[in-house]
């Protein structure tokens, strides 16, 4: 994995060659990301994005190693679990779609910054 030095080929190669054939338009549908954006992530255009992890768990990789190249691409199962874990309390809380979008953004700053202390 020591080839794939940028976001966008790591990003490209999650998507495409993790035994996995993701179009960006699935990728886009999954992470709640326009197809352009995806593209811009590929390409190189934009160097990084606050949906990491939304797109990490869409292409089931370890969101530190998409963010930085580090360690392996392989998710953890306890990563997942707990990122579902968050989920289904979330919706239990009853909270209108722009209280949810809050807490996912509340979460995903969170997340990155433990990602950056790493």
């Amino acid at each position: 994995m020591n080839e794939l030095q940028t976001l966008a080929e790591r990003l490209k190669w999650a998507r495409t060659q993790n035994g996995q054939k993701v179009s960006q338009k699935e990728l886009a549908e999954k992470s709640g990301m326009t197809q352009a954006t995806i593209n811009k992530l590929e390409s190189g255009v934009y160097k990084s994005t606050s949906k990491i992890v939304a797109i990490a768990k869409a292409l089931n990789v370890s969101v530190h190693w998409l963010d930085t190249g580090k360690g392996k691409p392989e998710s953890s199962i306890e990563n997942m679990t707990q990122l579902t874990r968050l989920e289904d309390t979330v919706r239990k809380l009853g909270l209108n779609d722009e209280e949810i979008k809050r807490v996912e953004k509340a979460a995903l700053d969170e997340a990155m910054k433990i990602i950056l202390e790493k």
